[in-house]
């Protein structure tokens, strides 16, 4: 289950205040917000129009479009993949496990394997983490957690199993979480020369944000890339930790005196504090990145707190990013 990326090896809880993950440090404030971010008490369960006739009528259920109302927090949101569930999920319910475990034993299944086929986080392949909820005290819970699908058994994690893990099981279960959502990218880490030939005007910022995980979701791309070209450190820090919408990002950069130099298509030799954007097919703006010098950017790949902003290769990101209909733009002040 662990990525040999992930230096878990060197990460004891009780003895050292942090560790490397994917290049970036992480500290005990980080394991312990993610504890909370994983999951929830109450998890959301979604629901195919079959599924929500079999059960109590007294469970309180959510059609689809009320989701929003409900305030669901953001890291939790991402946890569990809210955001990408299936269209035949046409309504969701909020389920304490006390409350999943007095449904009968053939709705929890089926309950299980819809979360699985609608996409939804935190159901997890057993033979991937079977070992690890074996050594918890929580074991026993175990076989109400698990079904079986086409392709094998799927389990699902609850804040009830969570709470008998271990601190040393739940860092393991993060790493391992995190890294199975992250890009191949290398992290890149640079010595104090390289940091010496960067425009004081950003090397402060940059710094302070290359190679770090936030605490929680709400962080995107376009705040990551407009605060590395903010003068003002307070508010470029302030910045960072924005979910920043594509409109007010275009204003920004434009004010700092970025435009567009040219349709990206091949590297351009020499180029540095540049800012890069990837197009949809709709002329929305999909991805930021922010260029440093030598192919090297700091990139944010998401919103989601287990996606951090790390210095890597710019061709490493156009790879992933790489999508049919998809153009980038360049960047430079002016």
């Amino acid at each position: 289950m662990i990525n040999p990326r992930v230096l878990y090896s060197e990460w004891n809880p009780f003895r050292k205040r942090y560790a490397m993950l994917l290049g970036c440090s992480i500290s005990h404030r980080h394991i312990a917000q993610w504890s909370k971010h994983l999951v929830t008490t109450a998890a959301p369960f979604y629901l195919t129009e079959a599924l929500a006739a079999q059960l109590p009528p007294t469970l309180l259920t959510f059609e689809r479009q009320e989701f929003a109302y409900v305030q669901f927090d953001l890291s939790l949101r991402d946890s569990y993949t809210t955001y990408a569930i299936h269209p035949e999920g046409i309504a969701f319910t909020l389920l304490h496990p006390h409350a999943f475990d007095q449904l009968p034993p053939i709705l929890q299944n089926a309950l299980i394997e819809t979360q699985w086929s609608l996409g939804r986080g935190q159901i997890y392949v057993w033979d991937a983490i079977r070992s690890l909820v074996e050594s918890s005290p929580g074991y026993y819970l175990a076989p109400s957690r698990c079904t079986s699908t086409a392709d094998g058994t799927k389990f699902a994690l609850d804040s009830q199993i969570w709470h008998y893990f271990s601190s040393e099981t739940r860092a393991e279960w993060l790493f391992s979480f995190i890294t199975s959502h992250h890009p191949p990218y290398e992290t890149i880490q640079l010595s104090k020369q390289e940091w010496s030939t960067i425009d004081p005007y950003h090397r402060q910022i940059v710094k302070k944000l290359a190679n770090s995980f936030a605490y929680e979701s709400g962080a995107n791309c376009f705040s990551t890339t407009l605060a590395a070209v903010t003068a003002d450190p307070v508010l470029a820090t302030t910045i960072s930790t924005l979910w920043l919408h594509q409109v007010p990002f275009l204003r920004s950069i434009s004010a700092y005196g970025y435009r567009v130099a040219a349709e990206y298509r091949e590297p351009i030799p020499g180029l540095r504090d540049a800012i890069f954007i990837w197009w949809g097919p709709d002329n929305v703006a999909r991805h930021a990145c922010y260029l440093l010098y030598d192919g090297i950017v700091l990139n944010k790949n998401a919103q989601a707190w287990y996606a951090p902003r790390q210095l890597v290769l710019l061709d490493d990101v156009i790879a992933y990013w790489r999508d049919e209909g998809m153009r980038m733009t360049v960047h430079t002040r002016q």
